[in-house]
């Protein structure tokens, strides 16, 4: 698992039903095993939780429960400010 996996966590069945090769489905669950790391605690300066919400809706595992991009912009164009460590 690479370094993101081991923040975002191992994927769960539900998070690999999108790779319909069940050979590469097998391969994923046998790698090794990770919990997903609260954002909060790895970034304890930030104090806006919907920036934290935001970041952790765009390192979501499967690309089908990812936020897109549109979402993302009208996020940021509703007012949330990124602190300068993003």
């Amino acid at each position: 698992m690479t370094p993101s996996g081991q923040v975002i966590g191992t994927p769960t069945d539900d998070e690999l039903g999108f790779i319909r090769n069940e050979d590469a489905r097998k391969y994923m669950r046998h790698l090794p095993q990770f919990p997903r790391r609260p954002f909060a605690s790895l970034f304890p300066k930030v104090q806006s939780v919907a920036a934290l919400d935001l970041i952790e809706r765009m390192l979501t595992f499967n690309p089908l429960q990812r936020i897109t991009g549109q979402s993302s912009r009208r996020r940021l164009a509703e007012g949330l400010q990124l602190p300068a460590c993003f």
